[in-house]
């Protein structure tokens, strides 16, 4: 007579299916909630940058508006060759220094390290009254978009 397997005998056995099952929600874990996790310090590391990139504006706003106030007093009714003869109040130089271009007439904000990436360049020309980017490596965070600009 063959011997019957007793019940309290039986054991739980995961077979390749149930095995296959498992590895594959491990494996959505960790396709979604490490970019979630990135996706969220990417967003409050820009909200850093365009907090930076506002204060630099609010500088190169000063500048436009001195530049043009010496336009309208000069007596040739040119615009200042130097930024230091506009006497821009406190002009915030943690992030980007400021420059006066007389060849075209622009005002340049440069960014430096402390920005997180050296060399953007902010270019605003005085008689077309435009903003333009200049990013020597716009693939490399940071950027700066131009919905910032105003």
């Amino acid at each position: 007579m063959p011997d019957k397997p007793q019940e309290n005998d039986k054991k739980a056995k995961i077979g390749l299916v149930e095995i296959m099952l498992i590895m594959m929600l491990v494996g959505l874990v960790f396709v979604f909630i490490p970019p979630y996790f990135q996706m969220r310090a990417d967003e409050a590391q820009e909200v850093i940058d365009r907090e930076r990139f506002d204060l630099a504006m609010q500088t190169v706003r000063q500048i436009i508006e001195k530049a043009e106030e010496y336009k309208k007093t000069d007596e040739f009714g040119d615009y200042p060759i130097l930024i230091e003869v506009l006497n821009v109040t406190a002009p915030d130089t943690t992030f980007f220094t400021y420059m006066l271009e007389a060849e075209d007439l622009s005002i340049r904000a440069i960014s430096k390290t402390s920005f997180g990436k050296e060399g953007i360049k902010v270019i605003y020309s005085m008689p077309n009254k435009t903003y333009e980017i200049d990013d020597p490596a716009p693939k490399i965070k940071p950027v700066i978009k131009d919905s910032w600009l105003p």
